[in-house]
């Protein structure tokens, strides 16, 4: 589940946990890491005209 415009509460997220969602997505601009958990996994920020050189650099954390 991707939270409309990363927005969630205690309350929202324990509802989203009880309806059996086990991944969801906030707007953090960050990689994912490992052990991270699985509750707000950040996403990259990808807009038009990225290169695939600056992609792959947004890949390794640069």
């Amino acid at each position: 589940l991707a939270y409309p415009y990363g927005v969630s509460d205690p309350l929202s997220r324990k509802l989203t946990a009880e309806s059996g969602f086990t991944l969801t997505f906030g707007t953090l601009a960050t990689l994912a890491r490992r052990g991270s958990g699985l509750s707000q996994v950040p996403r990259l920020v990808v807009l038009p005209g990225l290169t695939q050189e600056e992609f792959a650099r947004l890949l390794q954390g640069e």
